[in-house]
């Protein structure tokens, strides 16, 4: 990986190899969430400044927002969650031209009279 880049490499996972993470990132209708391996969830809430944070140990439903107790947490973890969402972005940015001509057919369109591609 070039000098000043982030990131974690998705090949071993392509070859089989399981990899160990400290957190992994997701998106939700609720917002995009970080979860730790800690089992420390936080939400984004689409708004400035707009945090949840469940402990996932004391209950997997995060029904308990403890963002108020723990406001160094929330912030660590609302710097991992931006500086990811901010890769992804600029990930999906160079992937849009490749993908568009994809997008911009039917499913119909990519096969032959006879079901085929």
């Amino acid at each position: 990986m070039s000098a000043g880049k982030e990131g974690i490499s998705f090949l071993p996972t392509l070859l089989g190899k399981s990899q160990q993470h400290d957190f992994i990132v997701y998106a939700s209708g609720q917002g995009p969430a970080l979860v730790t391996v800690d089992g420390w969830k936080l939400r984004y809430i689409n708004q400035p400044e707009n945090f949840q944070l469940y402990d996932l140990k004391a209950g997997y439903r995060g029904e308990n927002d403890l963002a108020t107790d723990h406001p160094d947490l929330v912030d660590k973890l609302s710097q991992e969650l931006f500086a990811l969402l901010a890769i992804m972005t600029t990930v999906m940015a160079h992937l849009k031209p490749i993908m568009q001509p994809i997008l911009n057919h039917t499913p119909d369109s990519f096969y032959d009279g006879n079901g085929i591609l």
